[in-house]
């Protein structure tokens, strides 16, 4: 499977997805009892989460070492106790010089060290870690200065549910609305790849007139064409369906008239008609491309593959003047 076909498969999911999501935001939307409902739950599941969260440390990885017997001091030690230990014990434990211990577990000791100097040294933590074994207290709902750190802490609970809130609704929603949405009326260019790829390919066989492989690609073309149609319908009225069916009917047409040409068999002939008729109805179609300008833009566009029939057509041997002129009718959008 080519990259295009990837691509084209994994984009159609997406968009099957989003407009699954778009049709319940439409039902959501009108509808100001379920608006209510989902304000209600974004409010509920947040205060469930804060208050769980609530009960355990912002700093779930609680210190495994009492920072009193790391510096070797007592409990009522000063400040200037604290500070004169760790003087002595960092010149003693510092990486460079403590060989009694391997290098990782020296490291290890010297930022205990440090930490339990900063611990006790903070009149806070030290009061907190005297009470609660760890230098920081239990999540407290009524102190309003614990927020602050709870709202800077990104493992919490809290704050990854309103982080994904965020996500969804600052990020996701709006580049569904500007790259997405667009895509449920028009086909999006790394969709139509695929396409136009296999129709390429397919221009090539028939250059060699080699129809059977050039009607093969057509047909692979066509199918994934039908598979966008059908997911999303309103991909008909677009201006690259008029394209890509007038290439499709082209390029079906010029088969037909070698393959007439080679067998001289009527049917190959009415089945060219037919295809063609089905191109001019379509481009008649008020479902179709309705406005002017951009007709006037497609039949720039078209005109090359049409050329190409004509310019076919007046080389084949044996077409009845009747038949001619229907042809060139037919092709004349």
């Amino acid at each position: 499977m080519s990259l295009a076909s990837l691509q084209f498969n994994a984009t159609l999911q997406v968009l099957k997805l989003w407009e699954k999501g778009s049709t319940l935001y439409e039902k959501v939307r009108d509808n100001k009892l379920y608006i209510a409902i989902l304000i209600s739950s974004i409010i509920l599941i947040g205060t469930i989460l804060l208050i769980l969260f609530g009960g355990s440390n912002l700093n779930k990885s609680k210190i495994k070492f009492d920072p009193y017997e790391m510096l070797q001091i007592g409990r009522n030690a000063t400040n200037e106790e604290i500070t004169k230990s760790y003087r002595t014990l960092s010149r003693r434990l510092h990486p460079d010089r403590n060989r009694e211990d391997e290098p990782e577990v020296a490291r290890q000791k010297f930022i205990d060290l440090k930490t339990s100097r900063d611990i006790l040294l903070d009149e806070k933590k030290r009061k907190n870690y005297d009470q609660y074994g760890d230098p920081n207290p239990p999540f407290d709902l009524l102190e309003l200065e614990n927020y602050p750190d709870l709202l800077m802490d990104p493992g919490a609970p809290f704050v990854i549910f309103y982080g994904l809130l965020g996500f969804i609704f600052v990020v996701l929603i709006p580049f569904g609305v500007l790259i997405i949405n667009p895509g449920l009326e028009e086909p999006l260019s790394w969709m139509t790849n695929v396409i136009f790829e296999n129709i390429q390919i397919a221009e090539k066989y028939l250059q060699n007139e080699q129809l059977d492989s050039c009607f093969q690609h057509l047909q692979i073309a066509e199918n994934y064409w039908n598979v966008c149609t059908q997911a999303f319908p309103l991909y008909r009225k677009s201006p690259i369906s008029v394209v890509i069916q007038a290439r499709l009917t082209c390029r079906k047409a010029q088969i037909l008239l070698l393959n007439y040409e080679k067998e001289q068999d009527a049917k190959k002939l009415n089945e060219t008609i037919q295809l063609l008729r089905g191109l001019k109805e379509k481009w008649n179609s008020k479902s179709s491309v309705s406005i002017s300008q951009r007709k006037k833009d497609l039949k720039q566009v078209i005109q090359p593959f049409t050329k190409d029939v004509l310019n076919l057509m007046d080389a084949i041997h044996g077409l009845k003047p009747k038949d001619k002129k229907e042809i060139e009718e037919l092709l004349y959008i």
